[in-house]
C-alpha cells in the first residue's frame, strides 16, 4: 500500500541491512531501526553553533539580575554554568553531554531522489523503505523533527543548553537541502537496545520496500530480492 507523501518518510538503506538487520525478525513481528549518537554523523561542521560574545554577555547579565528570584535547583544547567554554580563546565560541555544521550535516525520525505539512491542506497543496489508517520507518535506528540537548512555559520542565541541541543539536531547547511530530511531522535531509555542503539517498530509501521534499479535490472536478481523478502514473510508485488 503506497501511502501519500505527506503521511510517510523513506529510509534508505543497503540490501543487506534491510534483509538482516532490519527485517531479520520480521515473521516475529519485529521490525528494527539502527540510530546513531549525534557524535556519529558523517559531517563533522554538523550540529556545531557558534553563540556571538555580546549576546553571551547580554545574557549572563540579564540572568544575574534575576538569580535571586530563581532557585538553582530550577535553573536549566546552562544558566547555572553561566552564573558560576557549576564553574567546571563549559557552554559547550553542557550541550555536548545532553547529545550524548541522544539518538538519531534518519528518514527523507521523498522515495524518488537520485542522490539519496546514489550516496545511503548502496547506488540504486539498496532500497527505500517507507514508514507511516504516525508510528513515531508519543504522548499524542509526533517525534519526527523536520530538518531545516541555513545558509553561512550558524549562530546559536538561545539561553537553554537544552534549546541549543534541540536547535543542533535539526539543523543542516543548505547544500543538505536535497535530502529532505527527517529525523527521530530518542534518549537511551526510549530505545529497546540501548547497546546497540536500536528501536522496536512493528510490520504495519511500514507501508512500503522499494527496490534500486540494480535490484531489478536483472531478472536473476529480482527474483532472488523478492525470494529473500518472502522468506522472512513480506509480501511481494511483482
Amino acid at each position: 500500500v503506497i501511502m501519500d507523501s505527506d503521511s510517510t518518510v523513506y529510509k534508505f538503506v543497503k540490501w543487506d541491512t534491510c534483509i538482516n538487520k532490519i527485517f531479520k525478525d520480521y515473521s516475529k513481528g519485529i521490525v528494527r531501526l539502527k540510530y546513531s549518537k549525534p557524535c556519529e554523523f558523517d559531517d563533522i561542521f554538523e550540529m556545531r553553533h557558534i553563540m556571538p560574545d555580546h549576546k553571551a554577555a547580554e545574557w549572563v547579565q540579564k540572568t544575574s539580575n534575576q538569580q535571586n528570584q530563581i532557585a538553582a535547583n530550577e535553573m536549566s544547567v546552562f544558566a547555572q554554568v553561566y552564573n558560576g554554580l557549576l564553574p567546571n563546565l563549559r557552554i559547550d560541555d553542557v550541550v555536548e553531554k545532553l547529545l550524548d544521550d541522544r539518538f538519531i535516525t534518519c528518514f527523507s520525505s521523498d522515495w524518488n531522489i537520485p542522490l539519496m539512491w546514489s550516496f545511503y542506497a548502496d547506488k540504486y543496489a539498496g532500497c527505500a523503505i517507507g514508514f507511516k508517520k504516525k508510528s513515531f507518535l508519543k504522548g499524542g506528540l509526533n517525534r519526527l523533527q523536520q530538518v531545516r537548512y541555513i545558509s553561512g555559520n550558524p549562530h546559536v542565541e538561545m539561553s537553554r543548553a537544552e534549546e541549543i541541543a534541540a536547535w543542533r539536531m535539526t539543523t543542516k547547511f543548505s547544500d543538505w537541502s536535497w535530502e529532505q530530511e527527517w529525523r527521530d531522535i530518542l534518549t537511551s531509555e526510549e530505545l529497546d537496545n540501548p547497546d546497540d542503539k536500536l528501536k522496536n517498530f512493528v510490520p504495519d509501521d511500514v507501508t512500503e520496500i522499494i527496490l534500486g534499479i540494480r535490484v531489478l535490472q536483472a531478472n536473476g536478481e529480482k527474483e532472488q530480492a523478492f525470494n529473500e523478502l518472502t522468506k522472512l514473510g513480506i509480501e511481494c508485488e511483482k
